[in-house]
């Protein structure tokens, strides 16, 4: 009897329930969906490699375009001095739009019209963190073209057609390309895709302007653009870091919860490669077949088509970033 009853109590132990802390119990949790192991979700190293390729191509594209006489003199081929002078029948049509597209990227109610949309936007998508990082790169970008202009020299190498003014970068290009930037960074992920591309025809369409002007050689177009994207990234790693350390921040999602529109963090947004090359290539087809069309001289068809796809690509790729990124 005694053998009985210790069977059954020892069974009646093993079919009892565990308690719940003994339920929750498990093997411990792997590192999240879509990161490295080691790194939490909104890791700021993807943003600050894409500062540091932007860096390079804005430094690339100073030397070789102003230290070096081949350079000054590519770009006085594709935007040559002597077609400004001429009574070119194809400028004499393009010149009063380009104008009016430049005046109105520097008119002071207009960029404060877009600025407050911005910051407006981000805050009803409870991104307002991310809005004001957005707008703080853009007056980032803004100020550099203007410094850059001063402290960059440009040496006289005796180049037929160049001078020694310095235009390093386009302070309108740089602009543009930093509002265009701060929205994408405003928008949840999904949507930003959307605007990217038709973005990067905007601002390819004012970098055109700013050579069929006469305002900018084609090197300082590339210079604006590299400058703005720097700026973005470096924005986006400052809020990365801040997510990483966990300093939620009044007018974002707490981490661990997604903000309307986007995915979990932690988890890698799908499709961000084949929508990365979609940008890239529709914006380039569409800016070369805009700029084939214009009538203008061959090396500025040219120079507009090469900024435009540059600009196409720079977006494309940025927006990857702060996809990855789960900005």
């Amino acid at each position: 009897m005694t053998g009985n009853s210790s069977l059954i109590s020892h069974t009646q132990r093993a079919a009892s329930p565990r308690p719940a802390t003994q339920r929750a119990a498990g093997p411990p949790a792997g590192p999240p969906v879509g990161h490295p192991a080691g790194q939490p979700a909104g890791h700021p190293g993807r943003p600050l490699i894409a500062a540091l390729g932007y860096l390079l191509a804005l430094v690339a594209t100073a030397v070789a375009f102003i230290g070096t006489s081949a350079g000054q003199w590519l770009d006085g081929q594709l935007v040559p001095r002597v077609y400004w002078d001429s009574a070119d029948p194809g400028r004499g049509r393009l010149i009063e739009p380009a104008l009016t597209l430049l005046y109105s990227v520097e008119d002071p109610l207009v960029l404060g019209v877009l600025i407050l949309s911005v910051i407006l936007l981000a805050v009803l998508r409870r991104r307002a963190r991310a809005g004001f990082a957005g707008i703080a790169a853009l007056l980032c970008s803004a100020g550099g073209s203007a410094v850059l202009k001063t402290v960059v020299p440009r040496p006289d190498l005796s180049v037929a057609g160049s001078t020694a003014h310095n235009s390093f970068p386009s302070g309108h290009v740089a602009a543009a390309t930093g509002l265009l930037l701060a929205l994408l960074l405003a928008l949840p992920d999904r949507a930003r895709w959307w605007l990217a591309a038709p973005g990067a025809l905007v601002v390819s369409a004012i970098g055109t302007a700013a050579m069929i002007a006469g305002w900018h050689r084609f090197s300082d177009v590339i210079g604006g653009v590299a400058l703005a994207s720097l700026s973005c990234c470096l924005a986006a790693a400052a809020l990365a870091y801040r997510r990483a350390a966990g300093r939620p921040s009044p007018g974002t999602a707490s981490p661990g919860t997604a903000s309307p529109g986007t995915a979990s963090p932690g988890t890698a947004s799908p499709g961000w490669l084949w929508r990365a090359v979609l940008v890239a290539a529709a914006g380039t087809v569409t800016a070369s077949a805009v700029a084939a069309a214009l009538p203008v001289a061959p090396g500025l068809a040219f120079a507009a088509a090469a900024a435009g796809g540059f600009t196409a690509v720079s977006t494309a790729a940025t927006t990857a970033v702060l996809s990855v990124t789960r900005l």
